[in-house]
């Protein structure tokens, strides 16, 4: 994640699916932003969405509202601000910056589940997605990725887990059986759900205890947002 991301397309989505899976329930989340330095790049352009409510309305009018207002009327592109009662309600917040240094990586990890203990659902949210075998841990650019390593030592620890992917350039619906077969091998679960959008992929990967409950938020997922 990316300050220069908050509020665009993507994240409208993002906040919607996780509102969506958390609501009216007790179930505790954590948000692991893995923040990354701005790169001077045009990522997180895609605001034009935020200029044409009638189509976009219908998702989250009020997640929709509160990202107008931060994002168009502030003119504020900031992760902190998803810390609210209208856009992530009750959630813990991982907001520290993770660098491509492995030690700081091993200390941001540590920090993060200790803040995590107890949980119900993290929500992992690189830049790209799980690891690539071009950039291993300490690399340059190993900050944009969560390794298999650190998602195993959070699933064994008992938190479901949701985790942001952007896609490669591979057909897209093999790519997502592959991964979410990956998931499934690497994490021991019993499955995993894939909710993709026009560019990116979030991948469920439930705790036995919540099988239950995530399958009925699914359906729900599916009622409000297609």
């Amino acid at each position: 994640m990316k300050n220069q991301y908050f509020g665009d397309e993507n994240d409208y989505k993002k906040y919607g699916l996780l509102r969506v899976l958390t609501d009216r329930s007790s179930l505790g989340t954590g948000i692991c932003w893995l923040l990354t330095e701005p790169d001077g790049r045009n990522d997180g352009g895609r605001i034009k969405y935020l200029s044409k409510p009638k189509k976009w309305w219908a998702y989250d009018r009020e997640l929709f509202d509160e990202l107008v207002r931060i994002v168009l009327n502030e003119r504020c592109r900031d992760v902190a601000r998803a810390d609210s009662p209208a856009i992530l309600k009750s959630m813990t917040f991982h907001p520290s910056f993770i660098s491509n240094c492995r030690d700081q990586r091993q200390q941001y990890f540590h920090e993060a589940m200790h803040r995590f203990k107890g949980l119900d659902l993290i929500f992992f949210d690189p830049d790209n997605g799980i690891e690539v075998p071009s950039t291993p841990v300490g690399r340059k650019g190993s900050c944009k990725y969560i390794y298999w390593k650190e998602l195993q030592v959070a699933y064994s620890a008992g938190h479901s887990l949701l985790v942001y992917q952007h896609f490669p350039f591979e057909k897209r619906e093999a790519f997502i059986e592959r991964r979410a077969n990956e998931l499934k091998g690497y994490l021991f679960a019993p499955e995993v759900h894939a909710y993709r959008t026009a560019h990116v992929v979030f991948f469920l990967v439930p705790q036995e205890r919540h099988l239950e409950y995530f399958q009925a938020r699914r359906l729900v997922v599916n009622m409000k947002w297609g």
